[in-house]
Formats: structure tokens, sequence, C-alpha cells
């Protein structure tokens, strides 16, 4: 089965962000491999996504992706809108990107709510924080929904 996969403001003025590019940059290979879409999040005013993750696009000439801008932690808005306008999964997530116990986890909270019979993963090697990560991924184990949020 496909799925999207969910990159959470992987962009230069976050510092927990550099620390995952390769791990996230894995994760749009393998995504690719599978033709899976894949939805980029940014921040507002923090910057544009890594390029080296967008190169990742540009050099198999990736279409099936899309941009969304948020201003709060939570994207699961424009994620949904995204998904919604491209015609992509919504029946599987895999969540990478930063920060774990902030933008990570509200569009995590976001996406189950929104989609309560999805399967969602957070790949914890692609994620990180500037402050917690190993507890912040403990609030996610601790608060995921019923059945369709895990940590990997």
């Amino acid at each position: 089965m496909s799925y999207t996969l969910i990159v959470v403001d992987v962009q230069p003025r976050f510092s927990a962000a550099k620390k995952v590019k390769k791990a996230c940059i894995k994760e749009i290979n393998k995504a690719i491999d599978n033709k899976a879409h894949i939805v980029f999040l940014e921040f507002v005013e923090y910057g544009d996504t890594y390029q080296e993750l967008i190169d990742v696009l540009k050099e198999k000439q990736y279409k099936k992706f899309g941009i969304g801008f948020k201003e709060e932690d939570d994207g699961s808005d424009q994620v949904k809108e995204i998904i919604t306008k491209k015609r992509m999964i919504k029946s599987k997530f895999k969540v990478v990107g930063v920060n774990t116990g902030y933008c990570v986890l509200a569009t995590v909270e976001g996406l189950a709510e929104k989609y309560p019979k999805a399967n969602i993963e957070v790949l914890s090697k692609a994620c990180n924080s500037a402050f917690y990560h190993k507890t912040e991924l403990g609030w996610i184990e601790h608060n995921k929904h019923p059945l369709n949020v895990k940590v990997l």
C-alpha cells in the first residue's frame, strides 16, 4: 500500500532540522521508490525547506508532491487541502521533521483527528527537536489516538 510522506518544517531557521536532513532525504527517496505522495510543510517566515530535499525531487523529476505554508504548529489543515486538491493517499501517512513535541506532534494530532481510520507513522530517526526529542517522542506515543498513531 502506498502512502503520503509528510515532511514538517525541515527549514534552516530550525536548528534541529540540520541534524535530520540526511534521514529525511532517505525517507524522500524511499517515498519516490514507492511512488508515494509527499507533502512539505513550511512554517511561514522560517525560510524554504532545505534545498537538498527539494533537489531530490528535481533530480528524479518527481511530480507527486505539494508544499503547504503554515503559521502555527499544526499543519494538518494544509495537508488536507493539498491531498484533497492533488488526490493524494489519505489512508496512510508517514511523518518526519521538526520540532518533535511541537509541529510534528500538533500535525500528527490534527491528522489523527481528521483521518481517524488512517494509519499514521512517526519515523523517529527522521525527527528531531531543539528541546527534548526523546521525551517528546514519548508524548506522541503516550497521547496517540487509538490504533492509528505509531512511533517507529
